[in-house]
């Protein structure tokens, strides 16, 4: 029981470790990809208000934040001029309304290269990705920021594992008994055997073992004599009669004598005649 502890303690450890790691993985992929789109809009994308490309960082901005598709533990943060000026409507998570973590990438928003990291704040910790973007001939800077709320991702790891771990535990305990029953049953005939010869004495050898058969090939209360012979499997027909065999005599032939012939004498066995019947 305690080793199967450990090797689900072992397992749980293992599969909890690879999960974090994946669920990290995924978010840093996510923002990725977010951070190509956003490169791609900002240099081949067409500005809805002027029918050209964009010029201006914060109009890239607006029409970044309205087609972005936010996970419930994500959110987008528009910079303009290092000040967190836009935010997606109706979005779950509110991280432009935590100052720590304003404070922590507002000055990486006036930056020249994407720059991605964690931060713990009072509330949570998260997970950013600032990406920045200047157009030629303007003055103006802007910076797309994403962040996702690790708490929250591992939250939901933990529910999972949380699970796992319910599921396990009722396996093992199910296991547990079903060998434990089975054990017990094996292993009761040696302790019937050590009971018996445990009241035996010297003065005492009344006591007997009691031989149990299994009710069919290796199973319980069978008390059926094992069929032999080459009618194995077949319905027991009538007894038959056992038969009575002739002695035998002294004769070394085992045959009656027959009498001597003479020669030429051919000797013929004649065969009884039954009576006609006549009618009437």
């Amino acid at each position: 029981m305690a080793l199967l502890l450990v090797v689900l303690g072992l397992v749980g450890g293992t599969l909890y470790t690879l999960l974090r790691g994946q669920t990290d993985a995924r978010v840093a992929s996510e923002f990725a990809r977010v951070a190509d789109e956003f490169e791609v809009l900002a240099t081949k994308g067409i500005d809805p208000a002027t029918g050209g490309p964009f010029t201006d960082p914060e109009a890239l901005l607006r029409v970044t934040l309205e087609r972005t598709v936010l996970a419930p533990t994500e959110d987008v943060i528009g910079f303009v001029d290092g000040t967190a000026s836009l935010e997606v409507a109706g979005a779950p998570l509110k991280a432009r309304q935590d100052p720590q973590l304003v404070e922590v990438v507002g000055p990486l928003s006036v930056g020249a290269s994407v720059v991605d990291g964690v931060v713990r704040t009072d509330q949570r910790e998260y997970r950013y990705l600032v990406a920045p973007v200047r157009f030629d001939g303007s003055a103006r800077s802007g910076a797309l920021v994403v962040v996702a709320d690790m708490d929250a991702e591992r939250r939901l790891l933990n529910q999972m594992m949380q699970g796992y771990l319910w599921i396990a535990l009722a396996t093992l305990v199910a296991s547990s008994v079903i060998v434990a029953l089975w054990m017990r049953h094996l292993l009761r005939p040696i302790a019937e055997l050590r009971d018996t010869a445990a009241r035996i004495s010297e003065e005492d050898l009344s006591e007997r073992v009691v031989v149990r058969r299994g009710r069919r090939a290796g199973g319980p209360d069978d008390h059926r004599q094992p069929d032999a012979g080459p009618h194995r499997g077949r319905s027991p027909g009538p007894a038959r009669p056992a038969r009575r065999r002739r002695p035998r005599t002294a004769h070394p032939d085992h045959r009656r004598a027959r009498p001597p012939r003479a020669d030429g004498q051919r000797l013929t066995r004649r065969r009884a005649r039954r009576p006609r019947h006549r009618p009437g």
